[in-house]
Order: structure tokens, then sequence, then C-alpha cells
């Protein structure tokens, strides 16, 4: 049996369980478990059925807004109040001051910044270490650019 404990108490019994995730508050704990075969995205107490795999979950400062990264066959999405688009991979996911979702994702080969709708194509770099400036307009990450490696930031265009 897997279970999160917080402040010495012992969450439910589940199968498997992911990482969880903290609001910025430190009040709201949120994470993926799955039980007999079933996914969940329990937050606090409640759990929510949840078709696909959890690969991770995360929430906003002050823990009124979930999402996760569920990988659905090959692809990996992410799910907040909304299904986002399909990628291969998909890293550091957090939302911004606005409510839009902002992290790394790779589709074909190339690494994107996401931001809500918008895509910022990087190129063939290994990335890693997505952190939102605190007004959310851009973005800084640690990048493998061929043998060199870069602290990049990465301006967001507005919605």
């Amino acid at each position: 049996a897997s279970f999160i404990v917080v402040d010495d108490v012992r969450g439910a019994a589940f199968d498997r369980v992911t990482a969880p995730a903290f609001s910025g508050d430190g009040r709201t704990v949120a994470y993926g478990a799955r039980r007999a075969g079933r996914w969940y995205r329990v937050v606090g107490e409640h759990a929510t059925a949840v078709v696909d795999e959890i690969v991770s979950v995360f929430l906003n400062h002050n823990g009124t807004k979930i999402g996760c990264v569920v990988q659905k066959g090959r692809d990996q999405v992410v799910v907040t109040d909304r299904r986002g688009p399909a990628f291969r991979w998909i890293g550091g996911p957090q939302f911004a001051p606005d409510d839009r979702v902002v992290y790394l994702a790779e589709r074909a080969g190339t690494k994107l910044v996401v931001a809500g709708d918008r895509e910022i194509a990087l190129g063939d770099w290994i990335v890693w270490g997505p952190t939102l400036s605190a007004d959310g307009r851009s973005v800084s990450l640690g990048a493998r650019i061929g043998q060199e490696l870069w602290h990049k930031v990465v301006r967001l265009p507005g919605e």
C-alpha cells in the first residue's frame, strides 16, 4: 500500500501514488493515486476519478486550482478545467498569476515553452527546471544546447 503523510496524518491507502504537490501557501496538498486499476486526482481528502494515468499534479498558489499531466498512450497532456494538446513529453507545469498553465514540452524532437494556448519553439535542446517569474511574464530554465550549458530566460507572450 502507498499513502501520503502530511503533518503526521496518514492519508488513504492506494496501490500507487505520485509525488505530492503543495500550493504556494503550503495549505493544500494534491497527488495522483491509483487503486484497483483506476486513477484519481486527490486534493486534501477529496478524490476525483480521472480516465488516464496521472504522471504528476500541480496547484496554484492558494490551492484553488489543480492541474495534472496524464499519459495517454505515447503522449502526455495537461488537464486542468480543460485538456491541452498532446506532446511526447511535458515537464514543470505551473499556474501563472493570470491562471494560464506554463510548462516545457516536446513535439517531434523540438522542445517548447507552452504558455496557455501559445507555444515557443526552443529547438533540439535538453531543458529542465522551469521557474516562472513572480509577474508571470517570463520563465527561466536550464538548457543544454550542444555541449554548452545555459540558463535561459524566455519572455512569455500575452494571452
